[in-house]
This record gives C-alpha cells, structure tokens and sequence, in this order.
C-alpha cells in the first residue's frame, strides 16, 4: 500500500496489498479498500471499492478496471 502526501484515511479504513491512496484523499472511516486498488487525488471515497478498480471524485465513482 502507498500513500500520497496529505492523505486521510478516517478511522478504521482497511487497505488491501497493491492499492495506492493519491495525494490529499480522503477515506471516510470504516470503507474497505480492496487490493491493486487506485484511489484519485483529492478523491473523497465514502464506499467500498472492490479489488482492481479505480476511484475518482468526490464522492467517489468507480471508474473502471486498473490496468494490469
């Protein structure tokens, strides 16, 4: 897992292996984050976001599938 500068992660936030918080995002307390996930910059993420998938927004969408 990696971390951007300025990141949040409120509360209990489980991060699985592979995943990549962008810098200054938020994740509201208790949301899963699955593995080889992308979260944008300055995403505000307020649902889980399964495995494989990238998040942007705010609120956060599920784009699409991250690339392999």
């Amino acid at each position: 897992m990696r971390v951007g500068p300025g990141a949040n992660l409120a509360g209990v936030v489980p991060v699985s292996d592979y995943s990549f918080i962008g810098t200054g995002a938020v994740v509201l307390p208790r949301i899963k984050i699955g593995a080889d996930v992308i979260v944008g910059a300055g995403s505000v993420v307020a649902k889980d976001v399964p495995d494989g998938m990238v998040t942007f927004g705010n609120p956060a969408k599920v784009g699409r599938a991250a690339a392999t």
